[in-house]
C-alpha cells in the first residue's frame, strides 16, 4: 500500500491514499507496544467464543431441547456465598459481563457434562474435556510468580485446549477461528509474561472496577444534578460507613472524628466554590485528603489524633481563637481527627 501511495495508483488497485502513521517506525511490534489484557482477552474473549460455539455445537445436535436442558442446569446450581446463578439460562449473553462469565467458568464443566450422551458419548466426552482444559489453563495463566518451568507448562496447556478447541469449534466460527487474540494467546503469551510478568499485573479490570464502584454506583444513587459535588459526598458517606463497621476500629474518638468529617468537607466545599467561584455541576475538582496521626505546629508544640502514642491514646486538647465582628471568642475543644485538605 506504502508503494501504491508512493507511485501514484492506489485508484487502480482500489486503495485510498492514507498515509499509515506506523510506517516511519520499521521495527515497530504490536505484540509488545499492546500486552494482551487478561480479562478482554480470557474472559471477554476467547471463553465468550468457546461458550458461543459449543452453543451452537449443540443446537446443531441436539436441537433446542439440548439448549433449553443446559440453561435449566445453570438455574439448579446450589447457591454459593459470591455466585451469580443464572436462573434463566444463557438467553441474555450477549450482555454478560466479565464477572459472569467468570461465574459462568466456574459451573460450566457441570452443565455441559452427558448433554450429548445419549446422542454421540465421544463426542460429549471431548465437550466436557474441552472445558476442563479451559480450566486447567485458566488457573495457570493466575500465576503470580511465573518461572521458566511454569512458563513451559502453562504453554502445553494452552495447546491442548486449542487443539481441541479448533477441533470441535472450528466449524461454527465464521472466521473458521482465525482470531487475533487466539493467535496472540498462543504465539506471545510466553514472551510477554518474560518480558512484563505475570498476566495478573497486565488488566484493565482494576481501574474499571475503581470506576465502577465509585462513579457508577454514585451516580446511579444521584438525583442527575449536580454530579461532581454529589459523586464526591456519596463517596465520602461510604468511605464513613464503611470505617464505622469496621470491627477492628474499637476507638469511640476515631469514630467520632470520622462521623463530623463529613459534615466540616460539606462546609468547607460550599465555602471553597463561593470563594474560587467554583460550579461545581459543570466544573470538576481534583481533592486529596490526608489524615495524620500527628502534626508539628509552628511553635514547635505537638499536637496528636491517634490510639498508639507511647502504647496510649492521645488525642490533643486544644484552644481555638477567632475574632467575631470586634470581639475575640476563644473556645476550647479536642481533637478527634487531624486532616490536611489539598486543592
Amino acid at each position: 500500500m506504502n508503494k501504491a501511495i508512493q507511485d501514484q495508483y492506489t485508484s487502480q488497485v482500489s486503495l485510498t491514499p492514507i498515509i499509515n502513521p506506523f510506517w516511519s517506525h520499521l521495527y515497530l511490534n504490536i505484540y509488545t507496544a499492546t500486552v494482551p489484557d487478561r480479562m478482554h482477552h480470557c474472559d471477554l474473549g476467547l471463553f465468550k467464543y468457546q461458550l458461543t460455539y459449543t452453543r451452537k455445537l449443540l443446537l446443531l445436535y441436539g436441537e433446542q431441547n439440548i439448549l433449553q436442558k443446559m440453561d435449566i442446569r445453570f438455574g439448579k446450581i446450589l447457591r454459593y456465598p459470591g455466585l451469580h446463578i443464572f436462573q434463566h439460562g444463557l438467553g441474555n449473553i450477549k450482555r454478560f459481563t466479565a464477572s459472569e462469565y467468570r461465574d459462568i467458568i466456574k459451573v460450566a464443566i457441570f452443565c455441559v457434562d452427558g448433554l450429548l450422551k445419549e446422542i454421540d458419548v465421544n463426542l460429549d466426552k471431548q465437550l466436557t474435556n474441552l472445558f476442563v482444559l479451559w480450566n486447567n489453563m485458566y488457573i495457570l495463566s493466575q500465576e503470580e510468580n511465573p518461572t521458566e518451568l511454569y512458563i513451559e507448562e502453562f504453554k502445553k496447556s494452552r495447546i491442548y485446549w486449542a487443539h481441541e478447541f479448533i477441533h470441535l469449534l472450528q466449524q461454527f466460527s465464521p472466521s473458521d477461528l482465525r482470531l487475533p487474540k487466539l493467535h496472540s494467546w498462543l504465539y506471545h503469551i510466553d514472551h510477554t509474561i518474560r518480558e512484563f510478568g505475570p498476566l495478573n499485573g497486565l488488566c484493565t479490570e482494576t481501574y474499571e472496577s475503581l470506576h465502577k464502584y465509585y462513579v457508577k454506583a454514585s451516580y446511579r444513587r444521584s438525583n442527575k444534578r449536580n454530579i461532581n459535588s454529589q459523586l464526591l459526598k456519596n463517596d465520602i458517606t461510604t468511605f464513613i460507613q464503611q470505617f464505622h463497621s469496621n470491627d477492628k476500629v474499637n476507638s469511640d474518638e476515631l469514630k467520632l472524628g470520622m462521623y463530623h468529617l463529613k459534615d466540616c468537607l460539606d462546609l468547607w466545599l460550599n465555602e471553597i466554590s463561593k470563594l474560587l467561584n467554583i460550579n461545581t455541576e459543570f466544573e470538576t475538582l481534583s481533592i486529596i485528603i490526608e489524615i495524620y496521626n500527628a502534626v508539628k505546629l509552628t511553635n514547635g508544640d505537638w499536637v496528636r489524633a491517634t490510639e498508639k502514642f507511647n502504647n496510649q491514646k492521645e488525642y490533643s486538647n486544644v484552644a481555638i481563637q477567632w475574632k467575631i465582628s470586634s470581639e475575640i471568642e476563644l473556645v476550647f475543644g479536642q481533637i478527634y481527627q487531624l486532616v490536611r485538605i489539598i486543592l
